[in-house]
């Protein structure tokens, strides 16, 4: 699911599965139905109310236990990643938190069973293997 119709058009037209134009604040969908979710790259576009709007619906949506990973941009903790530093400049995300910051957002609904920080090439993230809170 995504708001911008043009990359689901392009899914749809690769990929197999089902697709849908939705806001991840209201899904839309039926409660209890997934076992698993993946959020890459997106939290760090979405101002807090809305981020902590979506994650209330993945837990509504997702089935108890089920497992959410999270995959989101943090702040270079190397001072001498410049390079890393103008990469956040430039992205169109202007919500690039700490890890601390993504944690207390998830926090409500999702347990962490996992974080960790990586870097892949340039850019620093936090990665959240979560586990839906009953």
């Amino acid at each position: 699911m995504d708001l911008a119709p043009h990359y689901l058009r392009y899914a749809g037209r690769n990929y197999a599965g089902s697709f849908a134009v939705t806001s991840g604040a209201a899904i839309g969908l039926a409660s209890g139905r997934f076992d698993a979710a993946l959020v890459l790259g997106v939290f760090h576009h979405m101002p807090d109310a809305l981020v902590r709007a979506t994650v209330a619906e993945l837990h509504r949506v997702m089935k108890p236990g089920a497992t959410l990973l999270v995959m989101e941009d943090i702040p270079p903790p190397d001072a001498w990643n410049v390079a890393g530093r103008m990469m956040h400049w430039l992205d169109r995300g202007g919500f690039i938190r700490t890890a601390a910051e993504y944690s207390a957002l998830l926090e409500p609904h999702f347990a962490a069973r996992r974080t960790s920080t990586m870097r892949s090439g340039i850019c620093d993230y936090e990665v959240y293997v979560l586990e839906r809170n009953q």
